[in-house]
C-alpha cells in the first residue's frame, strides 16, 4: 500500500508523534532483582520519572507537575491514531 510521506507544510515532522510510557512496576522490580541493584526497582525509578515529567493531568501522588517533559493522559490524539490504523486495515482488506 503506497503512503505518501511528508507531503505537508513542514514536511514529515509535521505528522510525527511521541508516546511516553513509564514501564510496568513489575518489570522494574524484576530488573532490580535480576541485576541485584535496588536502583533499578520501581520505587527508585519512580523518583526519576517524577523529576522528568511535567504532569498535565489530574493530581496524582506518583506524578509531579513543573518538570521538563510535558506529560498528559491519552486523549483525542490517541483516538485519532487508532481510527487511522483501523482505516488503513479496512483499505488493505478491500484490495
Amino acid at each position: 500500500m503506497p503512503l505518501s510521506m511528508g507531503k505537508v507544510l513542514g514536511g514529515g515532522s509535521s505528522i510525527n508523534g511521541l508516546g511516553w510510557a513509564r514501564g510496568h512496576k513489575n518489570d522494574w522490580d524484576f530488573f532490580a532483582s535480576e541485576s541485584g541493584d535496588t536502583a533499578w526497582n520501581y520505587e527508585s525509578v519512580l523518583k526519576i520519572y517524577r523529576r522528568i515529567e511535567d504532569w498535565q493531568g489530574a493530581p496524582d501522588p506518583t506524578r509531579c507537575p513543573n518538570s521538563s517533559l510535558s506529560s498528559r493522559p491519552v486523549g483525542m490524539a490517541a483516538q485519532l491514531s487508532f481510527t487511522n490504523v483501523r482505516s488503513l486495515r479496512l483499505l488493505r482488506s478491500e484490495r
